[in-house]
């Protein structure tokens, strides 16, 4: 037998050790809906939902090549113009991810250019009221060159991939990489010009008033909303829930300028992790460039992302990660007036995020990651109901302001941060009616003392009546508990080390799993023998003995013999590598 994929997302991790995707086995055929094809007897088995007939029912086959409905292909010179589609289904066309393979960059995401509706060199089309149901791959594509496309008041659900997807293309960025975690642009290397290199990318676009749910139920790097190489695309009003990964995702910062208002985003990240209903990603050129001090030459953040996005009055709620995750080196975003019912704000490694007026009230609050130098972040104004999860020697550097914030007495002000939140205030926010999701908070709530204040709580998800009366809410799942203290580090022979607890450490160390010893400092004690390690190593074994915590690399080196060579296995850099310490 030969089986192949594994490529459907940018880190070529391969297939997954055991879950595979098999169809057409016959002994399998025993709930309604399910089919099987005897392709040797050309006999096709169906089992039937209660109270179908089939002996007059329809049977519909989709052809493998039908990948699109309708297409429109023009080009910036002679453009497909003025097309209005509404009120149609669009059903059955054929799976496509086995097609997914082309790179977006060094996000995380692979794509295929295709969808039941497909766009390419069009201006100022709609796509209005129209039902995208039972397709094999993407509802609606948005590829290259296009202008003022407008996707709105539609029903998304029970679709093989993502919802709408606006994709340009990866050459329009200038010092175009495709590797997350290869190396970055050298300082010979960069081109210093801003902006985009070409026009072939998608601006002006609205995605308005949709309904989406059940998607991705053959791709699960999927989502409702997918952007890529894209600049000035609105967001707004749209209710996403029941995906496998984030509901709205952002693959890089090229070119900006987004507006993510008024979305009910919930149920999301169902199937994966180290994610988020809204998710984006910043490995712009400026990420990991080379001999670079970023520090000083900020022109470098601002070369590919030309506008701040806002994401602004939102509800978001993730089962598996964050509510809001900006990763790796995201940047220039604007967050505010957003309900985070769930996984909170996490802020990892970038520069000019403005996190302000948020209300947190799950079991995460704001997780901060690794910030660079002087990266004028301003994290304030938010009511939060979690500690903030900081490791004490992961973060050297704390932005512009973290001050401000109102701390629910579940969370309370963190006094290991004593240069942080010396202004910010511990209480009880006094909401109105948090049952049933209004977080408003109360004429003499402590909270104002901060400057937090009230915004709308009956505006998120879709308008439109014949959606509203479909669209889901999310459920409140209440306050959190108080959070158990946490571990301080174990020193030994020089090095500061703790276990890996939960999943802001597997994202903050890129670990899949909780094993290893998290190495969080060097100190001037530090054992020859370990010189080797960096700052933020995890070493997961020594001479092919698993170190799955603390204890057990304290325990394998006292029986090591002095002198010799250790072999060592680490994860270092998102990447698991093996070193030779002497």
């Amino acid at each position: 037998m030969r089986m192949e994929g594994g490529w459907q997302d940018n880190r070529r991790t391969g297939p997954h050790k055991t879950y595979r995707y098999v169809e057409n086995i016959f002994e399998e055929l025993d709930t309604a809906y399910e089919w099987f094809l005897d392709r040797d007897k050309s006999v096709l088995y169906v089992y039937p939902p209660e109270g179908v007939d089939l002996s007059s029912a329809v049977i519909s086959v989709t052809p493998i090549e039908r990948e699109s409905i309708l297409r429109f292909e023009g080009s910036r010179e002679q453009s497909v113009k003025n097309l209005c589609i509404k009120g149609i289904t669009f059903s059955a066309t054929a799976r496509t991810f086995m097609k997914t393979k082309e790179p977006l960059l060094r996000s995380d995401w692979a794509i295929y250019r295709n969808g039941a509706v497909y766009f390419k060199g069009s201006e100022d089309c709609q796509v209005h009221r129209c039902h995208f149901t039972q397709l094999g791959g993407n509802a609606i594509f948005i590829d290259g060159y296009n202008q003022r496309i407008d996707v709105r008041s539609c029903l998304i659900e029970n679709i093989g991939a993502s919802a709408v997807c606006a994709v340009g293309d990866t050459k329009a960025v200038y010092n175009g990489l495709y590797k997350p975690y290869g190396p970055g642009v050298s300082a010979k290397d960069m081109i210093w010009k801003r902006g985009a290199k070409t026009e072939d990318y998608p601006r002006s676009i609205q995605i308005s008033d949709n309904l989406i749910f059940d998607i991705g139920r053959i791709e699960k790097q999927s989502a409702g909303v997918h952007l890529s190489v894209a600049y000035g695309v609105s967001v707004q009003h749209n209710s996403i829930y029941n995906v496998p990964r984030a509901g709205i995702n952002i693959s890089e910062g090229a070119f900006g300028g987004h507006d993510i208002a008024y979305n009910d985003v919930f149920d999301t990240v169902m199937e994966t992790n180290d994610h988020g209903a809204f998710n984006s990603w910043g490995r712009d050129r400026y990420w990991w460039s080379r001999g670079i001090d970023l520090s000083k030459r900020h022109e470098t953040v601002l070369l590919d992302c030309m506008k701040p996005t806002t994401i602004r009055n939102n509800r978001w709620k993730c089962e598996h990660g964050w509510d809001i995750d900006l990763d790796d080196g995201s940047s220039h975003y604007i967050i505010t007036n957003n309900v985070c019912l769930s996984g909170g704000i996490k802020l990892r490694e970038g520069f000019h995020r403005i996190a302000r007026n948020n209300i947190c009230v799950g079991k995460r609050g704001l997780d901060f990651h690794a910030w660079y130098r002087n990266s004028y972040d301003v994290v304030s104004q938010n009511i939060v109901f979690a500690k903030h999860h900081v490791r004490k020697n992961a973060m050297k550097h704390w932005g512009a302001l973290i001050d401000y914030n109102f701390f629910a007495p579940t969370a309370a002000k963190d006094p290991r941060f004593v240069h942080i939140d010396k202004h910010s205030v511990t209480g009880e926010p006094l909401f109105l009616d948090p049952k049933n999701l209004d977080f408003r908070i109360q004429p003499d709530s402590l909270a104002y003392a901060v400057g937090f204040q009230n915004f709308d709580m009956n505006g998120f998800g879709v308008v439109s009546s014949h959606l509203r009366a479909m669209a889901k809410r999310p459920e409140f799942d209440g306050f959190p508990e108080p959070e158990e203290k946490e571990v301080e580090p174990v020193a030994f022979e020089g090095m500061l080390l703790r276990d890996i607890e939960n999943l802001s450490d597997l994202s903050a160390t890129g670990m899949g799993e909780k094993k290893g010893a998290w190495l969080l400092e060097k100190t001037s004690k530090l054992d020859p023998r370990w010189s080797k390690l960096e700052d933020f190593d995890v070493i997961v074994s020594l001479n092919a003995q698993p170190v799955n915590k603390v204890k057990d690399l304290i325990a394998i080196a006292g029986k090591l013999q002095r002198g010799k060579p250790i072999e060592a296995e680490i994860f270092r850099k998102q990447k698991q590598l093996k070193i030779r310490l002497d």
